[in-house]
């Protein structure tokens, strides 16, 4: 089962690059294999970068509970008394977010790849399943987001 997972997910990965390299290489139908692979490269990205969210968890905990003392002159008993229950609260429903993020991507696969083939004679586009918005993040570069703070504040890099 994990084999065949592993395959099925470096294929979609595969032709979810081929895609975007084939929309950057100017040749004809770009737009059209770009359009097709929205979906997929959207799962593709929620698999690959919803680990990378649970591991930077703590690193998003310690940013936010730090952001809000700062934010809010906090003395130093009061960020001592608030961080223990922030850092149980924000983390324990990162980690869940980070977790929904993957499973919603393996989720979108299937349907992705379907996509690629159905493009041909429909121009529908599901609605994510799941997507990162607008919430700060380590790492925010285009495509790529991760280390994303779902719940508490954050700066906004």
């Amino acid at each position: 089962m994990t084999i065949a997972l592993t395959a099925a997910l470096l294929s979609s990965s595969t032709l979810a690059v081929a895609a975007d390299t084939a929309a950057g290489a100017g040749t004809t139908g770009t737009e059209d294999m770009a359009e097709r692979a929205t979906t997929l490269k959207r799962a593709t990205g929620n698999v690959v970068q919803g680990p990378m969210d649970f591991l930077l968890t703590p690193q998003t905990v310690v940013r936010s509970v730090m952001y809000t003392a700062e934010t809010r002159d906090y003395a130093p008993w009061q960020t001592a008394m608030y961080a223990p229950v922030a850092a149980t609260w924000i983390g324990g429903l990162n980690l869940v977010a980070s977790g929904y993020r993957i499973f919603a991507g393996l989720l979108e696969v299937p349907v992705g790849v379907v996509l690629l083939g159905s493009k041909s004679f429909t121009n529908w586009e599901p609605e994510p399943f799941f997507e990162p918005g607008a919430n700060p993040a380590i790492f925010d570069e285009g495509d790529w987001k991760f280390g994303v703070q779902y719940i508490g504040e954050g700066p906004q890099d």
